[in-house]
């Protein structure tokens, strides 16, 4: 499923510091070991409604874990970095306010919780 986004916000990636004690730290100290945990962080993505592509959803109501690629892309298309996230799941769709008197565009704000998270660079 393919789906585009004017707006990405959230893109996190996070390692945990842990400090802790042994019964030789009060001659060495304190021993502080960074470790990867993959938590859920929170990502926002705004878009245009698009009347004809329910995937979104189908996607919502299903409520799977999927892949995500997130692509920052050259005005050409091209991409030119990407992040990807083992398990994405929506979590909450937003609608923008309807005015019937401006020309505003509506807006979809999808929220998903991500972990898994990784960093591509194109060849």
């Amino acid at each position: 499923m393919n789906m585009r986004f004017t707006k990405v916000d959230g893109l996190v990636w996070e390692r945990k510091a842990i400090t802790y004690r042994d019964g030789f730290s009060f001659l060495d100290g304190e021993s502080i070991t960074l470790c990867r945990v993959d938590t859920y962080t929170t990502l926002t993505l705004q878009q245009g409604v698009m009347a004809n592509d329910p995937s979104l959803h189908h996607w919502l109501h299903s409520g799977d874990a999927r892949w995500l690629h997130v692509q920052l892309c050259k005005a050409d298309g091209e991409p030119v970095l990407a992040w990807q996230a083992a398990r994405a799941i929506p979590v909450k769709l937003t609608g923008s306010a309807l005015d019937a008197n401006t020309n505003d565009v509506f807006m979809d704000t999808l929220e998903l919780r991500a972990s898994g998270w990784s960093i591509k660079h194109p060849l």
